[in-house]
């Protein structure tokens, strides 16, 4: 029996504007034991969430519909 401690779980945000992405990444990321607390799939959705979401860690696309941000 492992006497390591289990890491804390931890409220992510995640932004990408590819659909089947997102769904599979934030699969992959409650697999994991976390939560992802908002998703945006577009730079207007994804700074409103930013100043309003509480999270510990984003997750972020860095070429939302083509356009680098």
């Amino acid at each position: 029996m492992s006497s390591e401690p289990k890491p804390h779980p931890l409220s992510i945000f995640l932004v990408e504007d590819e659909t089947l992405i997102r769904m599979m990444v934030a699969e992959m990321i409650e697999e994991l034991g976390h939560t992802v607390v908002a998703e945006g799939s577009n730079l207007k959705q994804a700074l409103s969430l930013a100043q309003t979401a509480n999270f510990d860690v984003a997750i972020l696309d860095i070429n939302l519909s083509g356009a680098a941000n």
